[in-house]
């Protein structure tokens, strides 16, 4: 049902970045995850190489007790043309907490994205340590992590 996507990139002056994310195909009547048929194989499956894809998540879903907790809402702006949340408007919001953190911006960053967001709609941020989470009050939208690389 789904396919890991990665791309690298590096600058002349030794800057880089290392971007992977999972793609799942979405059967358009029932909502719910599609398997991946024939022809999908057959067009990327030598660039797989046999690799197979986990969707296991890795960071913890209930953000702890103690974290500091502030509103967010995304704009209409922030909607894409498929009426979700586009996900440079997710990584905005680790953008605007690192920045106002004064973290450096060069490090790894991992968004795990649990449910749809809406626009217009009064969402909490609850921040603890290097992680955010993100929950629309009934549940967790997507959670960030955050690892500033040290200056060398």
């Amino acid at each position: 049902s789904w396919a890991e996507r990665r791309y690298s990139l590096s600058g002349p002056s030794g800057g880089s970045i290392e971007v992977v994310s999972l793609w799942v195909q979405i059967d358009l009547g029932s909502g719910r995850p599609a398997r991946l048929d024939d022809t999908f194989f057959d067009t990327y499956g030598s660039a797989a190489a046999g690799r197979k894809v986990s969707s296991k998540l890795s960071l913890p879903v209930v953000p702890p007790d103690d974290a500091a907790v502030e509103g967010w809402v995304f704009r209409r702006a922030d909607i894409d043309p498929f009426g979700h949340v586009n996900n440079a408007a997710h990584w905005a919001i680790l953008e605007q907490l690192n920045q106002r953190a004064r973290v450096r911006r060069i490090g790894t960053g991992v968004i795990e994205y649990l449910a749809a967001a809406e626009a217009d709609v009064e969402m909490s941020l609850h921040v603890a340590g290097d992680r955010v989470w993100l929950t629309d009050g009934s549940a967790t939208v997507n959670v960030f992590a955050w690892a500033s690389r040290p200056e060398t």
